[in-house]
């Protein structure tokens, strides 16, 4: 594993207390100056949201976790019309900081086509729908440098067990999720199962978020790839299954799971397995819209999930 030296460490230190004041203050040092005026909001134009999006996508492409997160946060405050010139000034000190480690094109490749939709959103122009995507790729960035930040603590802690090989199979599942890769998504939630039964037999500690979205993630794949093989059945014990995620990890607890294969299974008829599925849902995820759909379903009706299918269109192979 890439080792970082005192003077990257000490950049690394200050980047992630900056962000940390960026992201919970809202304002920073001269707290004093703060109190004492309103802040001065950055005038935004359609062209420069577009400008922010592609230099998010680059930092996607590039693999650059930090400045990812950084500019998604940017992007989505500018999109609400709350990016101070104060905040604007610091992103672009935080910026010209060294980056503290190596480019990680894996951890982010996955997210490159919902940049591609937000950008195309941006171009319509519909900033309503842009702004439901910025603030789902800022979750899902931050909850992809999170787990950047466990494989490295766990990497260097432990040698008997490949928690590369780990991270990247669980990457490339959930990539191959929203792709629609059924056949290679089976193949890799098997893999993800069987090199967490190696730790749990260990008795080693994964990263808690990466484990939760593992459990959605292994039995979302197998219910689809059962669904597609029309073995009802098996789909929908692969549907409840995943319900019993513990929740930890962030991305579910904020936008929910994706919901391809509850609604492939209530169209097939399955609606009381559904509504189970719906209900267990509930202990990791809040939200009115889930207790809405929660009583279409017990009115008899059939709810629109396409908020939350987040995925291309499933095809058992390519």
């Amino acid at each position: 594993m890439h080792a970082i030296g005192e003077p990257r460490m000490a950049h690394l230190a200050r980047a992630l207390f900056l962000l940390t004041v960026l992201k919970v203050a809202g304002h920073f040092f001269d707290t004093n100056a703060a109190s004492a005026q309103e802040p001065r909001y950055v005038a935004v134009t359609t062209d420069s949201l577009k400008i922010m999006a592609e230099r998010l996508k680059r930092d996607l492409q590039d693999g650059s976790i930090q400045l990812a997160d950084l500019h998604a946060m940017q992007l989505r405050l500018a999109l609400l019309g709350v990016l101070s010139e104060e905040m604007s000034a610091k992103i672009r000190a935080l910026e010209q900081l060294p980056a503290p480690d190596k480019p990680e094109p894996q951890f982010t490749a996955g997210l490159i086509p919902l940049a591609d939709k937000l950008r195309q959103a941006l171009d319509e122009p519909n900033l309503g729908l842009a702004t439901r995507y910025a603030g789902q790729l800022a979750a899902q960035i931050h909850a992809q440098q999170e787990l950047y930040r466990g494989r490295q603590v766990e990497s260097a802690a432990t040698g008997d067990i490949d928690f590369d090989r780990y991270f990247d199979a669980s990457n490339q599942l959930q990539d191959s999720l929203r792709k629609g890769d059924v056949a290679s998504a089976a193949v890799l939630a098997v893999e993800v199962q069987s090199a967490q039964d190696a730790i749990s037999a260990k008795k080693k500690q994964a990263h808690f978020s990466l484990i939760s979205r593992d459990a959605y993630n292994i039995n979302d794949a197998l219910g689809r790839a059962a669904f597609l093989r029309k073995d009802y059945l098996a789909a929908c014990d692969y549907l409840l299954k995943a319900a019993d995620t513990p929740g930890r990890n962030a991305v579910l607890r904020s936008f929910g799971p994706d919901l391809w294969l509850a609604r492939a299974l209530l169209t097939a008829g399955y609606k009381d397995v559904v509504l189970i599925f719906q209900e267990r849902c509930k202990a990791f995820w809040s939200i009115q819209r889930l207790d809405q759909w929660i009583s279409i379903l017990q009115s008899g009706g059939s709810p629109d999930f396409r908020m939350n299918i987040f995925s291309d269109e499933p095809v058992l192979s390519h």
